[in-house]
Formats: C-alpha cells, sequence, structure tokens
C-alpha cells in the first residue's frame, strides 16, 4: 500500500480526501537527505517505494503533464513536516523547468460560458472584416465619382454657356453620384443643342 513517509500525515492511497500525489525519493543522494531532514527521520532509509505526498511540496515545484503531477529537479518537502534545514530553500533555476515547447499538448475543456464568448468574439470579427471591407469599396466608388466630375467640370469650362451657368454647374458638383453625373451629362447635351439652334436661327436671318 502506498503511504506518505511523512509520520504526521496519514495520507495513502485509501485514504487521500485531497486527491494527492505520490512521488518517490530523489536519487541524488545530497538532496535525499534534504527531504528525511524536512520530514524529521534522519536516521531512516527509505525503500524504492517509499513516497511523500504532494500536498508537502508547493505548488511551484510542480508541473501539470496531461493527467500526471511530477515534481521538478531539487524539489522539497517543506509544507507540513516537522523538520527544517537551515539553508535556504533554493529558487528553481529555469534550467531545470522544460521549455514550453517540449511539454505535450494538454487539451482542456471549455466551459459553455467561455464557448458561448469564443463564438460571439469569432462573429464580431467576421462583422468587422465585413465592415473593412464595405469601407474600402466605398473609399474606391468616392475615388471614381471625384474623377468623373473633375472630367465634366473641364467639359463645362469647355463650352461657352450663360453667364453664371458654369458656377451652378460647379455648385451642384460639391455633391456625389451617379444620377448627379447623369444629369450634368444631359445639362451638357441639352446646351449644346440650344447653342446649336441659336446659331442656325443667326445664320438663316
Amino acid at each position: 500500500m502506498v503511504n506518505c513517509s511523512v509520520v504526521t500525515c496519514g495520507v495513502n492511497h485509501k485514504n487521500n480526501p485531497e486527491n494527492c500525489t505520490f512521488h518517490r525519493f530523489p536519487l541524488d543522494p545530497v538532496v535525499r537527505e534534504k527531504w528525511l531532514i524536512l520530514i524529521g527521520r534522519v536516521d531512516w532509509t527509505p525503500r524504492k517505494s517509499s513516497t511523500i505526498c504532494s500536498k508537502h511540496f508547493p505548488d511551484l515545484y510542480k508541473r501539470k503533464i496531461r493527467m500526471n503531477t511530477i515534481l521538478v529537479k531539487g524539489a522539497l518537502p517543506t509544507l507540513f513536516v516537522p523538520g527544517h534545514i537551515k539553508e535556504e530553500v533554493p529558487i528553481l533555476c529555469v534550467n531545470n523547468i522544460p521549455s514550453t515547447s517540449q511539454w505535450p499538448e494538454i487539451s482542456v475543456p471549455l466551459s459553455p460560458s467561455i464557448k458561448k464568448l469564443m463564438s460571439k468574439n469569432f462573429k464580431l470579427k467576421q462583422r468587422l472584416r465585413e465592415k473593412q471591407r464595405k469601407i474600402r469599396t466605398l473609399v474606391a466608388r468616392t475615388k471614381r465619382q471625384s474623377f468623373k466630375i473633375a472630367v465634366l467640370q473641364n467639359m463645362l469650362k469647355g463650352i461657352h454657356p450663360q453667364p453664371g451657368l458654369i458656377e451652378q454647374y460647379t455648385d451642384l458638383t460639391v455633391a456625389w453620384g451617379s444620377e448627379l453625373t447623369q444629369y450634368l451629362i444631359n445639362r451638357v447635351n441639352d446646351k449644346k443643342c440650344d447653342n446649336l439652334q441659336s446659331s442656325t436661327k443667326d445664320s438663316e436671318e
């Protein structure tokens, strides 16, 4: 039966209300000696199967790999133990911690609220992309209309209408749109016809 080697603990695989994991003594004799000092059993020799439960180790020494909890190199059981060591508990060196690229992929189940938020976020991103596409389309359309208006203004300057007609057309071209463009073209054509008829009458007289 698996038992915790801390005398005052009493946790084993049957009596384990906190679902603790069990960890064997390290092979490094220096670290092993520290474990024995901390649990108050200096004169005791642990067997290969001897373990200490996880509740005696601070979280900074623990790493969750899939469903298993492992201890990093140099971990010390400093919680709920009768003994202590004079030297300060060493801070973990970054080199002792596996890099994230070496960790196996862990599938974490998502709660319904998180899934709902993720779905909402995805839909908002889609709407944002659609709005951006429409803005680009409107900007391009505006540039085309501005070009057409500039062309029409140049056409108006090339004819000789009645005084004040150029100013009238210039005021109208402030607005943009295909209907205004067609309106200006029709007015130009009508003016040309009026000038042609006027010229014909003058020649007949």
